[in-house]
Order: structure tokens, then sequence, then C-alpha cells
């Protein structure tokens, strides 16, 4: 009978404890609800969001930036990534390393 006990109050005590970690959870995100909602396209920096990584051009799409960085500067990323093997992170390195050192110039 007492283990049956200690089996009840395990769970009403697992139960409060999600209540209040829902509840922090919560609170902590409240401020988040509108994130995300900046739809309206004013004609702001936010129709073309892809910089050039060499100059201060922007880009639309993923597509038509590295194709521009192809032709404009002899800059293959595709073709590096695929023959150095990168995966996302591998390819985020490489274009920051880029722009650290375009940053020089």
């Amino acid at each position: 009978m007492a283990s049956n006990d200690q089996t009840e109050l395990n769970k009403a005590e697992k139960s409060v404890i999600e209540q209040e970690s829902d509840s922090e959870f919560e609170e902590e995100n409240e401020d988040w609800d509108d994130w995300g909602e900046d739809d309206d396209n004013d004609g702001g920096e936010n129709d073309k969001p892809f910089m050039c990584l060499f100059l201060d051009s922007q880009f639309s799409s993923c597509s038509e930036l590295f194709e521009h960085c192809r032709l404009a500067h002899k800059f293959d990323f595709d073709g590096i990534r695929k023959e150095l093997g990168l995966d996302f992170y591998g390819s985020f390195k490489l274009i920051n390393y880029v722009r650290s050192q375009v940053s020089w110039f």
C-alpha cells in the first residue's frame, strides 16, 4: 500500500512540475508572438535579403546570388562546396571566410 501511495505522490509531483515548466515557458516566450509577422513588403531591405560576398549588391534568392558570384566574380560556390564536400555548417564557414577576406580590401 505504501508503494502505491508513493507512486501516486510521484505522479502528482510530476504533474505539478510539468505545469510549472509550461507556465514558465509561456511567460518567457510571450514577447515572441509577433516574430516573423513583418510580411508587409513595403520595398524595404527584406525584399532582397541575400548580400553578394564581394560587393554591396543584394539579391532576392540564394540561387540568384550564387549565379551572380559565379559569373561576375568567377566564384563558383556550388562547385567549391561540392568539391570540398562541405555540409551545411562547412558552407557557412566558407561564406564567412570569404567575407572576412573581402572585408580587408
